[in-house]
């Protein structure tokens, strides 16, 4: 009787597996799923997964007991969730314009995993990236003889378009006086004049 009982209980177990099998295969596939939204830069969907993967998670777990299948999914979750992240913050290294800024801290504020502080250092410290870049050509021309008036030229280009539409795009996006921007700006200038007084 003892065996009849546990191969009924066992039957009741697989059946109960697959009358879940479409809700299993959706939660499995949900990292593959993120992961090529991720990749193909269809954040606002992302987002919504996210949002239903926690959802989902959370109902899954309330009993409070510990599911192997659950934990390797919250690990693969937040694998693509850094993966997200690193996404947005590559594009804030990249040549854009406000609307792409106001997108961009859009998602990571919806994110929920940086303070307003911590997304203005971080704004100025991957739009810094971006702006290293051209510094780097700038000081390149520089040493080359014969270059110095075209770099020189060229920084000042430099402050007057990309460090002006950067802080642009942190006052549009930030609204707020003062922050890591006076002092980003302050080493811009100070770089400028370092150049002018080689030379």
């Amino acid at each position: 009787q003892q065996s009849s009982a546990g191969l009924v209980a066992r039957r009741a177990a697989l059946r109960n597996v697959l009358q879940q099998h479409s809700a299993l295969l959706e939660l499995l596939e949900l990292p593959q799923l993120l992961d090529a939204c991720v990749r193909n830069h269809m954040y606002e969907e992302s987002l919504e997964l996210f949002a239903h993967c926690g959802s989902m998670l959370q109902s899954h777990g309330a009993g409070g007991e510990e599911i192997p299948v659950l934990t390797m999914l919250q690990e693969q979750l937040a694998v693509q969730r850094a993966n997200l992240r690193s996404s947005l913050m590559a594009q804030l290294t990249t040549d854009i314009h406000l609307p792409q800024c106001v997108k961009v801290i859009g998602f990571l504020r919806r994110a929920h995993r940086y303070t307003e502080e911590e997304l203005r250092a971080t704004f100025i410290m991957q739009r810094s990236v971006f702006l290293d870049r051209h510094k780097q050509q700038v000081e390149l021309l520089r040493r080359t003889r014969g270059s110095v008036v075209t770099a020189l030229k060229n920084a000042a280009d430099l402050l007057r378009t990309h460090v002006y539409d950067i802080g642009t795009q942190y006052q549009a996006l930030f609204q707020q006086d003062g922050g890591p921007l006076v002092p980003w700006l302050n080493e811009q200038i100070a770089w400028f004049t370092g150049l002018l007084q080689v030379h």
